[in-house]
């Protein structure tokens, strides 16, 4: 759910979770932050679920919330995992060009290719792809990204 300015007003502050969010966002886990602004102020979460978040303060304030969640289907997903994607196959392989510019940009400066797109073999002898290469008898790169080979 993205940043708002909300104004708790007498008691509480109730906050309707839009439905764009509630689709996609699991029950369990969700995390609310809130930031009173232009004076000092306690704020605390009565309850939140997918429907609202009711928020509590010591007085009337105006206060920046945001809320976060696990989106559904990802609950215990580790985001990061082995390198699978951006390893060169070979020691001749080129940058490839369905990459962003960005992501391009990133694997120059990261060195694993230079800035004319070739594979940078300091940093593949470095990681050791290129032993992973040179067992790979398929020629399909299989050994360098861990993959079986196809048949």
């Amino acid at each position: 759910m993205p940043t708002r300015t909300f104004r708790r007003d007498r008691a509480l502050a109730t906050i309707v979770v839009p439905e764009s969010f509630r689709l996609v966002t699991e029950p369990d886990g969700l995390r609310v932050l809130a930031t009173p602004t232009g004076s000092l102020a306690t704020i605390a979460v009565k309850s939140k679920d997918l429907n609202t978040v009711v928020l509590m303060a010591s007085q009337d304030v105006d206060f920046d919330y945001q809320v976060n969640g696990v989106r559904k289907g990802y609950v215990g997903y580790d985001p990061v995992q082995p390198n699978r994607i951006y390893v060169p196959h070979s020691a001749s392989d080129t940058l490839p060009t369905w990459l962003t510019d960005t992501q391009k940009q990133t694997l120059i400066g990261n060195g694993t290719y230079h800035a004319d797109g070739t594979v940078n073999l300091t940093t593949a002898h470095a990681l050791g792809w290129d032993l992973l290469w040179a067992s790979d008898s398929t020629g399909t790169g299989a050994a360098a990204t861990g993959t079986a080979a196809a048949k």
